[in-house]
């Protein structure tokens, strides 16, 4: 939020084209410390307060870490003083080892943990810590719903810890392949299942809080943080927008999927690591 130029260029093209800023949602990053460091904390609230003139939405939250402990009030009060309302927190992990244990970057226990994060009210930390380490075995729809895109590379695979890869940027033609993952989840819990889950990626859940019951903030003038259009798409949930139903070919491909990543998964515990980086490159082809 402190790159004042990038938003120059946003106001200029709220200038041509003001009915499409309530499109745009611009997630801002409270670096509480670096910003006192720098001395950019009265341009990040700035940005944000131009952010609200061109009529967009957006979010200011803090990933929690032990560093912040003494400064969590402070950080509240100033957030309610700009934006009307405290900040989301996001839970800071430990991601080394995405496919077997992934652990909270903090030195506490994860009971003392969660009640840190309370004192700023936030559903979106709340959904996060009850999904912390929740093996999901319900029938997923990433891969056809929702995939991970590298966007210099054009790797898209359905999930975070998928084994299936496919590069939509070799062959501009060829369609992209929706086959969801299903019951062969890779992962030891839904990676950020405040996006996946909360866009109804896995159907079971498709009454939990959605991606904007998760992130707006009603803010103490009334406002919110989300603008209506925005809100009303980031309400929404994909399950119960897109036809479902399998075909004997998706669910062949599934079961293929589920035998390959399981192959995966007892090679890279009997295998130098790096056989196992050969022998997932040659999947991949």
């Amino acid at each position: 939020g402190t790159i004042s130029k990038a938003f120059d260029k946003f106001e200029e093209l709220s200038g041509v084209n003001p009915e499409l800023m309530d499109h745009l949602n611009f997630s801002f990053s409270l670096h509480h410390l670096e910003l006192i460091r720098t001395k950019s904390y009265d341009k990040f609230w700035a940005n944000i307060e131009r952010c609200k003139k061109m009529g967009c939405s957006f979010v200011v939250q803090i990933n929690l870490c032990d560093e912040y402990e003494p400064f969590l009030d402070e950080i509240k009060e100033a957030c309610i003083k700009h934006v009307g309302a405290a900040p989301q927190v996001a839970a800071t992990r430990d991601e080394k080892d995405v496919t077997n244990n992934v652990v909270l970057y903090t030195k506490h226990s994860k009971e003392d943990y969660v009640k840190s994060g309370a004192i700023m009210g936030s559903p979106l930390f709340d959904y996060t810590m009850k999904n912390f380490m929740v093996k999901r075995k319900e029938f997923c729809y990433a891969g056809r719903l929702s995939y991970v895109l590298n966007l210099s590379t054009g790797i898209m695979k359905p999930c975070y810890c998928s084994f299936n890869y496919q590069n939509i940027y070799e062959d501009l033609e060829k369609p992209i392949k929706l086959y969801p993952v299903g019951k062969h989840c890779q992962s030891p819990f839904c990676m950020n299942s405040s996006h996946f889950m909360s866009f109804g990626v896995i159907p079971d859940f498709r009454d939990n809080p959605s991606y904007a019951d998760l992130r707006n903030r009603k803010c103490i003038d009334g406002t919110e943080w989300y603008q209506p259009a925005f809100k009303e798409m980031a309400s929404q949930k994909l399950c119960e927008n897109v036809d479902l139903k399998l075909s004997m070919n998706d669910r062949l491909h599934i079961e293929y999927y589920g035998l390959k990543s399981y192959m995966v998964r007892v090679i890279s515990h009997i295998l130098p690591k790096k056989t196992v980086s050969n022998i997932k490159k040659l999947i991949r082809k």
